[in-house]
């Protein structure tokens, strides 16, 4: 029976090798039951299904060998980078990656309580302690590098999505400007030619200073888009900001929805003490502007008094405070859950009776403005009753 610290751990070590193939079968199972899926699912090219055990193999011969470093095996590691990037392309999480290999030190760590008994070994409890020792460091490292892995290709992903978005906007701005600026000088030349004093004619200068706003506000977020999707470096996130008062630009943002608030028999109300921040004026105006917007779109045409209004909240002198509120149809809590998401709408069902349009992207990108200027903004619903939509500006307040 062995008695030594090198025969205790080369005892188990060489019954992981030899049964590394019911080990990892163990292993799939437990996966398979897990995620749950088909083997083929987890593993779906039999090299990739193959490896396990060589895997296996190797942490034998680690535990082993105290001189032996796992990290130096380039199979190994070559094949712990290859399942972060196959889990990465499945849509996997970290969370289920951490969980899989929970899953083989468990099976590793229930091999050497049977294999002692099996042997009928009786070691020092110290010698266990080391043999458990190996195992840990073995599938810690396992982990890290499938992990390491998976973020990489993760961030990268997203880098690449960024890229492609910025490039969209870029394009979709460079697209309309000429349209916009054709649109502009039309309304222009319609309202030098409109000289005329019958009855229409007062009427038909409120639909032209309505063509002209709307012109003039289109061009306005144009830039503005054009201006947010310029990378900035983390340092350079301020390099914009002016001080502002947040009553002013919310009345701004208001003027601009004049119109549709009118239609809707909607009241705007804006706090006149809201205070002065230095923020980048052109992204708090756009976050305001969709708030806003949202808001009056969604009222509650059963409601005889429909409103949206901008109030501060008290906060320390290092922050600034506000709420947008309406008392609108308000949003289930399954809705409140994807508020934010880009393309998605609360009430599509209602488009024709509520006359909404659009593509869904009004609180997503009044969430990138927050972001973007150092805020956080955070959605409460309830159906019926309304929306309060909180923004809360980490700077010092005048």
């Amino acid at each position: 029976m062995p008695s030594t610290h090198q025969s205790f751990e080369q005892a188990i070590a060489g019954g992981i090798e030899r049964e590394r193939h019911t080990l990892a079968a163990r292993w799939l199972v437990r996966l398979t039951a897990m995620i749950p899926a088909s083997p083929h699912d987890v593993f779906p090219a039999h090299s990739l299904r193959d490896h396990i055990p060589h895997v296996i193999q190797q942490v034998a011969r680690f535990i082993a060998a105290d001189d032996r470093e796992l990290a130096a095996d380039t199979f190994v590691v070559m094949k712990a980078r290859e399942l972060g990037e196959l889990r990465h392309a499945q849509h996997a999480s970290v969370h289920q990656l951490l969980r899989e290999y929970e899953l083989l030190r468990s099976i590793l760590a229930t091999f050497v309580e049977e294999r002692a008994r099996e042997l009928q070994l009786t070691p020092p409890l110290i010698e266990v302690l080391q043999c458990m020792r190996r195992i840990d460091q073995a599938v810690a490292m396992l982990t890290q590098t499938t992990v390491d892995t998976f973020v990489e290709r993760y961030t990268a992903t997203i880098e690449e999505h960024t890229r492609r978005f910025e490039r969209f906007n870029r394009l979709v701005s460079h697209e309309l400007r000429q349209p916009l600026g054709a649109l502009q000088v039309a309304a222009t030349l319609l309202r030098q030619a409109e000289t005329g004093t019958d009855p229409e004619a007062e009427r038909r200068g409120r639909l032209i200073a309505t063509v002209e706003r709307g012109v003039t506000r289109a061009i306005d977020l144009v830039a503005t888009i054009t201006t947010m999707t310029v990378p900035q470096a983390a340092g350079d996130r301020d390099a914009g900001a002016q001080r502002v008062s947040v009553s002013a630009v919310a009345q701004a943002a208001a003027r601009q929805l004049r119109d549709m608030s009118r239609e809707r028999g909607v009241e705007v109300r804006i706090a006149p003490d809201l205070p002065c921040i230095a923020v980048d004026e052109g992204r708090l105006e756009l976050m305001l502007s969709n708030l806003l917007s949202n808001g009056i779109k969604y009222a509650d045409p059963s409601k005889p008094h429909r409103y949206v209004e901008v109030s501060a909240i008290k906060g320390g002198e290092a922050a600034c405070t506000f709420q947008v509120r309406d008392n609108g149809l308000g949003m289930t809590h399954e809705q409140l859950q994807r508020v934010f998401a880009p393309f998605v709408r609360a009430h599509t069902k209602r488009d024709a009776e509520l006359g909404v349009e659009g593509l869904g992207l009004g609180l997503s990108i009044a969430r990138d403005c927050a972001e973007a200027i150092g805020a956080s903004l955070q959605a409460d619903a309830a159906p019926g009753v309304g929306t309060t939509l909180t923004v809360h500006v980490q700077m010092q307040a005048a």
